[in-house]
């Protein structure tokens, strides 16, 4: 098994080396698959940053990059004829590391990401993404306020059962907190379960050997939850560590070393 050494090495070499072969004039769909082998290296950087070195500003820092990545893949997709249904609500990585480190950028993120399911993306995938762009996207004038309790519903529809996920997010979006903590807490242990098992199950990505440690959604929900009033109380909580929540991102003067606009050395990673 690889050790977080390891993957650090690697995934800073993958950060240098994409950026190095990266080409603005590439087709599309090259330019789309260099940014999600970038933004995923960055996000492994983070996490072995924090796993490896408890290093919470360095987690923080890079995880800012992959929110400030997502953005400017959503960017360039939208300038772009062929653009349209290009990349699904679910590929959300950097809405979720925005809604972790800036805030400021998940607005801009949850306006340009898809408000659509796009195929094959599944129905459940989509909803649960959706939510949390309804929860954050700026309403423009004299438009009404998110139904976010019915799109809760359409989750528990997709699954045709009661679902903690759901649940969590109905009492989200009611701001029932305690029966919020309930929900998460159950959810919490659902999901934590599931990466173990993608991650050991035959064929995983390399990367989920990682990335299997820190449960990204349930970090940027806590999150959320906590910008709306929710009092986080400690608790034990798989794959959320607790100092990532008791910390609080200093982000000035970070270079989010945009793929294209900057070519990153390893003194930055």
């Amino acid at each position: 098994m690889p050790t977080l050494r390891l993957y650090l090495e690697n995934a800073r070499d993958y950060v240098l080396d994409t950026a190095e072969r990266y080409d603005p004039r590439a087709p599309l769909e090259a330019r789309i698959e260099a940014f999600r082998v970038y933004s995923l290296a960055l996000k492994m950087v983070a996490y072995a940053r924090l796993l490896l070195e408890s290093d919470v500003e360095g987690f923080f820092v890079n995880l800012y990059r992959v929110a400030a990545n997502g953005l400017q893949l959503l960017r360039v997709v939208r300038e772009e004829p062929q653009g349209t249904g290009r990349i699904p609500a679910s590929s959300n990585d950097g809405l979720l590391a925005a809604l972790v480190t800036a805030p400021a950028l998940a607005g801009e993120l949850a306006t340009l990401s898809a408000r659509e399911r796009l195929p094959p993306e599944y129905e459940d995938e989509f909803l649960g993404a959706f939510f949390l762009q309804e929860a954050i996207r700026p309403r423009a004038p004299g438009e009404p306020p998110a139904d976010l309790e019915s799109i809760s519903d359409r989750l528990e529809q997709a699954w045709e059962k009661e679902t903690p996920h759901a649940r969590a997010l109905r009492a989200l979006a009611r701001r029932d907190w305690a029966g919020f903590d309930l929900a998460f807490h159950a959810w919490n242990q659902e999901a934590a379960a599931a990466l173990d098992r993608t991650a050991e199950a035959a064929g995983a990505p390399w990367s989920l050997g990682l990335t299997r440690h820190v449960w990204l959604e349930g970090l940027a929900v806590l999150n959320l939850a906590e910008h709306q009033g929710c009092p986080l109380a400690p608790a034990v909580r798989p794959k959320i560590p607790g100092l990532l929540l008791r910390a609080r991102p200093v982000l000035v003067g970070v270079n989010p070393l945009i793929l294209g606009a900057s070519r990153p050395g390893d003194e930055d990673l």
